[in-house]
């Protein structure tokens, strides 16, 4: 899409909205979980930023003459870091863009702790590599079932806890764990 053209067009037609099919989107299947349905996908939209949230970028990027805001979400199937088995994630994503006419302006732009991220638009300007980028920041860094999920207390974390405590502190081999060597001489008792 021709980006430049985009924001110069009356207010009311500065907005772009639609659906990416997770197929479209390479990054995001790699992320998906193994064995998980290939289903879902992402909406999307794409604005010119409103003035009154881009003033404080402006103020600090006054050669910047326009702001895009990109909003995203939807559900893509991630593996649980808990129980190892897929689950449906909800991704939400929104950020304002400092729209560059160029590398070289890019570059010359402050660049702001809290503010608006840039981006070198284009006439090819590829917005489902935007759309991916911003979903990929929003994912989770350690996916996980909310916790107390009762497929993942069944399968996961807890199970294993509970066969550690049916073990005794039994390691594999049927060597006593050194810790519960340790609390068995704290209470006094000892083996042989």
């Amino acid at each position: 899409m021709d980006i430049f053209a985009f924001v110069q067009k009356k207010p009311a037609e500065q907005v772009l909205e639609g659906h990416f099919a997770l197929a479209e989107l390479p990054r995001m299947i790699a992320e998906k979980a193994p064995g998980a349905p290939d289903e879902g996908g992402f909406q999307w939209r794409l604005s010119a930023a409103d003035p009154a949230e881009t003033k404080p970028y402006a103020a600090e990027m006054p050669e910047v003459k326009h702001f895009l805001e990109v909003r995203a979400e939807g559900e893509v199937w991630l593996e649980c870091q808990r129980c190892l088995k897929p689950y449906k994630q909800r991704l939400e994503a929104g950020t304002v863009f400092a729209l560059a006419a160029s590398e070289e302006e890019a570059d010359a732009l402050p660049i702001l702790e809290e503010g608006a991220d840039v981006v070198v638009g284009s006439k090819d300007f590829d917005l489902a590599e935007l759309v991916e980028e911003e979903l990929l920041l929003a994912m989770p860094g350690a996916p996980k079932h909310e916790f107390g999920d009762s497929e993942c207390v069944r399968s996961g974390s807890r199970k294993v806890h509970r066969q550690q405590k049916q073990d005794n502190g039994a390691e594999a081999g049927g060597k006593p764990h050194p810790f519960a060597a340790l609390a068995a001489i704290k209470q006094g008792k000892t083996s042989k």
